[in-house]
């Protein structure tokens, strides 16, 4: 019987330690657990902070490259600015202060001398001069020129001869129509003329010769009788002819 009791309380002893090795080993086992769960949870905090972190630069780098873009728009509108600022210096320029030069451009010839040499009766279209071959006063619309007789008379600028005759008073005549409505006219020429009716005349070409002078102007030695007129109206020839 003492043996049995000695036993009995033996195993009871064996289970105790056992169970407490159980319980302690659970015990152990729940502690790591919870150590890991908790090193877990510190690592997602972490985790969760920078991603966050993270997220908050990029999307400040997308407004920072979108003001880096919008930079250049400045930059094209100063340009434009700068572009327009000669077009506020020519509104400027046609204020009350400023008179603009005319850029009107005329079709009207410009006219030289037939022939150098004086002048010996000058136009006078308003009132009357005296003719010294007449012996009385009269009104002029032309200039007598002097010049040798045998002297070449020139083209006093582009046209058309339009009409070559001769007559009494003016001898050979020569006619030339040119742009705009201007006509010029050369008197007292040889009748062997160098050019045609409806020949095209550049000024300078020769057209004729001095001849010597008719009855009607005999007093003044040997001349040509020079016209100019604008549209059928005679004008003084010094006013268009250049020196």
């Amino acid at each position: 019987m003492k043996k049995t009791g000695i036993i009995g309380a033996l195993f009871s002893l064996a289970v105790v330690v056992l169970l407490a090795g159980v319980i302690s080993y659970v015990g152990t086992i729940r502690d790591s657990r919870e150590s890991v769960e908790l090193e877990a949870n510190a690592n997602t905090e972490p985790n969760t902070e920078v991603s966050i972190n993270n997220t908050k630069p990029v999307y400040e780098t997308v407004e920072e490259k979108d003001e880096n873009v919008s930079e250049p728009k400045k930059d094209v509108e100063k340009i434009e600015e700068k572009k327009t600022v000669p077009e506020e210096k020519e509104v400027f320029l046609e204020s009350e202060d400023y008179a603009p030069v005319s850029s009107v451009v005329t079709n009207d010839p410009s006219f030289e001398y037939p022939v150098i040499g004086e002048i010996v009766m000058d136009y006078s279209i308003d009132s009357a001069i005296f003719d010294v071959t007449l012996e009385q006063y009269r009104t002029n619309d032309s200039i007598s020129i002097s010049v040798a007789k045998g002297e070449d008379v020139l083209s006093s600028a582009e046209g058309t001869v339009s009409n070559i005759y001769t007559d009494i008073e003016n001898g050979t005549t020569v006619v030339i129509d040119h742009e705009n409505g201007w006509q010029t006219t050369y008197s007292q020429l040889d009748k062997n003329t160098a050019v045609s009716k409806g020949d095209t005349v550049l000024g300078g070409q020769k057209i004729g010769t001095v001849s010597s002078p008719s009855t009607y102007s005999v007093a003044l030695g040997d001349h040509i009788d020079f016209a100019v007129a604008k549209n059928g109206e005679t004008v003084d020839p010094k006013t268009v002819l250049v020196d």
